[in-house]
């Protein structure tokens, strides 16, 4: 029976088209075999509800370009989700595809998010906290930590290489949901 079920594993590898609630996944390059993509579009599906999913028009699962030239893992342009299909885990693919579902509705509902600068005020707050504990670690943090609100590629590199994502989910309980 083992031979059956690693047939099954390499035909959905093979299979290039994919939906979630209606919007349309195009694999163009193959993922790991890893990878369980109907695992990744159900664990989504099922905790997203439709309304955020609007300004999406489709999704592609791929090696592009754009993501390389950026050093990202996915990107939200013009109503499409580019997501690399070099994933480390099924959990990091749905990472990825749900922070870039969260880039769609930021365009849409910027005048709410930003408007009284409550949410500016509160993220650097959340980072001097961030900042002071990263200081006790001897990490030390870089220019303008503290004080810039706005995507920061210094800060980013620092957060993801210096510190590391690991190191990160260990100090922010409490500070960062």
């Amino acid at each position: 029976m083992n031979w059956l079920e690693e047939s099954v594993k390499r035909s959905k590898k093979l299979k290039d088209h994919y939906m979630l609630k209606g919007i349309n996944i195009y694999v163009k390059d193959q993922l790991s075999q890893e990878i369980d993509i109907d695992f990744v579009i159900r664990y989504v599906a099922k905790r997203l509800p439709d309304h955020v999913l609007t300004n999406i028009d489709i999704i592609y699962v791929g090696k592009f370009q754009d993501l390389v030239d950026r050093d990202v893992n996915a990107l939200w342009q013009n109503g499409a989700i580019y997501i690399t299909n070099n994933q480390d885990s099924e959990m990091d693919m749905i990472d990825d595809l749900i922070h870039e579902i969260a880039h769609s509705n930021e365009k849409q509902y910027e005048r709410i998010i930003y408007e009284e600068g409550k949410l500016e005020e509160e993220f650097l707050y959340r980072r001097k906290i961030l900042a002071k504990i990263l200081v006790n670690k001897d990490y030390g943090t870089p220019p303008g930590f503290i004080y810039n609100s706005n995507y920061d590629k210094v800060i980013d590199d620092y957060l993801y290489e210096k510190v590391t994502y690991d190191t990160l989910w260990q100090l922010i309980p409490g500070i960062f949901p």
